[in-house]
């Protein structure tokens, strides 16, 4: 779940630096998009340390360590806005690849995998926005 908690900063951060430094014809459709691959993933994040740490007995991952390892994974943005976001969609496809693998380990337990299914959809349909920005 450490893993899952790192992609979905890393996803926030980079959303939101796209959210930032867009600009051109098409801004306003490319602020309000990455606005919106943005919105809701810090309420997974919250879901992450509650459910699978806390509701656990085990304590939440400290903070440093999760900036840490997401920080390594923002890509550094261009003045290509398309490039970006295919950065930003890489992102979000390896974070699926991330969740469907933590969703077979013996471990999960049923509370684990309603709420990894919930992020699965999510961000599978941030794909789909992003897939039809780059197409």
């Amino acid at each position: 779940m450490f893993n899952i908690l790192v992609y979905l900063l890393s996803i926030e951060k980079t959303a939101k630096g796209i959210h930032y430094l867009c600009k051109g014809e098409n801004f306003w459709a490319d602020h309000l998009l990455a606005d919106k691959i943005a919105d809701g993933l810090s309420d997974f994040m919250d879901e992450i340390q509650e459910i699978a740490f806390l509701g656990k007995e085990q304590d939440a991952p400290q903070p440093f360590s999760v900036l840490a390892s997401a920080g390594a994974m923002v890509p550094e943005l261009t003045e290509d806005i398309t490039e970006d976001f295919k950065k930003l969609d890489k992102l979000l496809l390896a974070c699926i690849d991330e969740i469907e693998t933590s969703s077979k380990l013996e471990a999960i337990t049923v509370g684990d995998g309603d709420l990894l299914g919930r992020i699965c959809a999510d961000i599978q349909q941030k794909h789909g926005f992003i897939w039809r920005r780059i197409k």
